[in-house]
């Protein structure tokens, strides 16, 4: 099973020459439809004296493997790994609570900040996520990103637009400005469908005057493919 849902964004363009800058322009964008399948997004909690949230995590690939970022399940400071379980969300509405899983490391790429995680014993999921085309991906593109509530049940979808591509090296990274939402760090940025183009890994922490926030994600290229057979790249 899965939702399937429509997304509307707001279009803003603003063009300028020289000095002299047109008014800002809006007008509504063609729609994102997602297609998520059950259990295949979820908050990933810290467990501990005080547990919580400190990020998201998605399967990719494979249903026993949750994709998130490398800082999630590493503390920066201590370099210390955090006790970590995924918590999966049925649906985008829903308010079941399913059980936590625990995940142990699989692949870890400290240069990239990513990080697979082995769920450990049963998942619900049937179906994971799958990787889109990222090839013609271009600033104007609508994108889609999601968080949770506080009490880490309902997961909510925006969407907004690539507003930058920025290589590094032989890499790419998209830079979006959209709406602050909580644990999304580590999520997955979806490209239309059940289609993931990237991984959400840092962002500004405050907002700016038009109250979005720009973070970056790497493309989906950047997460390595073992995943379809479960061996560790060299």
């Amino acid at each position: 099973m899965r939702d399937i849902y429509k997304k509307p964004i707001l279009w803003a363009v603003l063009l300028a020459f020289g000095i002299v800058a047109l008014p800002l322009l809006s007008f509504a964008a063609p729609d994102l439809t997602f297609s998520i399948p059950n259990y295949s997004v979820g908050v990933i909690e810290e467990i501990g004296a005080n547990s919580r949230v400190i990020g998201s995590g998605f399967l990719l690939d494979d249903v026993n493997y949750v994709v998130t970022a490398w800082h999630v399940v590493f503390d920066r400071a201590t370099k210390q790994q955090r006790r970590l379980f995924f918590l999966p969300i049925r649906n985008l509405g829903t308010h079941e609570r399913p059980p936590l899983l625990q995940m142990t490391p699989h692949l870890l790429l400290e240069e990239r900040d990513i990080a697979v995680m082995k769920i450990e014993g049963k998942n619900l999921a049937k179906e994971p996520l799958v990787r889109g085309n990222t090839t013609s991906l271009r600033p104007g593109h609508p994108v889609g990103y999601g968080g949770f509530n506080a009490s880490r049940t309902t997961f909510t979808l925006s969407a907004d637009l690539i507003t930058a591509i920025l290589p590094s090296g032989d890499l790419r990274f998209l830079e979006i400005r959209g709406v602050a939402i909580p644990g999304f760090s580590g999520g997955p940025l979806f490209g239309g469908g059940e289609t993931v183009i990237g991984i959400i890994l840092r962002g500004d922490s405050r907002p700016g005057a038009d109250g979005k926030v720009r973070f970056e994600a790497a493309t989906v290229e950047q997460i390595p493919q073992f995943l379809l057979t479960g061996a560790n790249p060299k």
